[in-house]
């Protein structure tokens, strides 16, 4: 009985055209116009990357020989190392002359340009560095490094593609104001739900499953068409793309539910909202412009947090371009964070709404 009522429930959210269009249809027209507008911009024979070393202990030493040694696939030498001042490293830097520059006094501090994605690569060997502190296995932990990012035509423009997926597990926020409405008694099926033989508490379980399953099915369809639209071979991630997705798609669900909730307007009003929710947000995760996204990182770095699709695109960022899963890890949580916040001010809400009503 609860599997009839699912489905019939699924097919009824699926003939709501509205929903369908802002959660599924416009972010797959987005990834469409994105491929055909969006040019490449690739690496396309990877050369030695210029590097400047900054420092006076031993690490400092010991980075620059390692760096020295580190080949590519094809025996060349993966960076171009040179040593300097501070001062003489900002110049290069700001004139282009190297891609970034590490501080080797406490630690290693790598300072690049925004959006540089041959940093990614310094950043990696770094890491790798740290922890095995000049090994003699360096050079084969290195191989990563260079199979993962050293070998792969960067095309930076891919992010654009990362904060879409984003933006699309987002939008699952119109579901969660249509779940809302469709209870209420003041619209039909809402007035066919409250007369119903049937529980409540199940009538709300069957909604909540079935908007969680189309939202599902909506974000892997997205991957999908990106992996074969742009060519960006996402299948090999696609687990930890859809934990994300999934993890963002709950967090839409919740604050489309707790616009619904609020007597504010009527539901063009709250579609509105939540378009106006979805622009900003993305807007703020460099969708249109990822050059936003290191502004409010080092500016604003609380409504980074706060803004789901920031959080998911730097999740995804990490897991398909340098490989850092405490970094993923860490905005998992987040994202948790901000679904169990959502879920426990609905829950606030609503017994008020009741009291209010008692």
């Amino acid at each position: 009985m609860f599997l009839v009522c699912l489905m019939k429930r699924m097919k009824s959210l699926l003939m709501n055209f509205s929903c369908m269009f802002e959660s599924f249809f416009l972010p797959l027209l987005l990834v469409i116009l994105f491929s055909i507008t969006i040019p490449d911009a690739k690496y396309m024979n990877f050369s030695s990357i210029p590097v400047s070393l900054i420092g006076s202990s031993e690490n400092y030493s010991k980075l620059y020989h390692a760096m020295q040694v580190a080949k590519s696939s094809t025996g060349e030498n993966l960076f171009q190392v040179s040593l300097c001042t501070k001062v003489v490293a900002t110049d290069k830097l700001a004139s282009g002359d190297i891609v970034a520059y590490i501080e080797t006094n406490n630690g290693f501090h790598i300072t690049a340009k925004s959006g540089e994605a041959k940093a990614a690569v310094i950043k990696a060997y770094v890491d790798w560095y740290e922890s095995v502190q000049g090994d003699d296995i360096l050079n084969m932990d290195m191989q990563y490094a260079i199979d993962k990012c050293a070998e792969k035509d960067f095309n930076r423009n891919e992010i654009y593609f990362l904060s879409l997926l984003a933006f699309a597990a987002l939008s699952s926020l119109y579901w969660g104001v249509r779940m809302v409405l469709d209870f209420k008694g003041d619209y039909s099926v809402g007035t066919r739900m409250m007369v119903a033989p049937v529980s409540k508490a199940a009538m709300a379980y069957e909604n909540i499953l079935a908007v969680f399953t189309i939202s599902f099915f909506e974000n892997a369809a997205i991957v999908l068409a990106v992996d074969r639209l742009e060519g960006m071979n996402l299948i090999p991630y696609f687990s930890y793309i859809m934990v994300v997705l999934v993890l963002t798609s709950i967090v839409g669900i919740e604050i489309g539910v707790y616009i619904g909730i609020l007597d504010i307007g009527g539901e063009k009003f709250k579609h509105r909202l939540c378009s106006a929710i979805m622009i900003i947000s993305s807007f703020l995760a460099g969708l249109f412009m990822f050059k936003i996204r290191y502004v409010i990182d080092d500016n604003v770095p609380l409504i980074a947090v706060l803004n789901p699709v920031h959080v998911a695109t730097d999740a995804l960022y990490c897991i398909y371009f340098t490989y850092e899963m405490e970094q993923y890890t860490k905005n998992l949580l987040i994202l948790c964070c901000l679904a169990i916040a959502l879920a426990v001010g609905i829950i606030l809400l609503t017994r008020r709404k009741n009291h209010v009503r008692v």
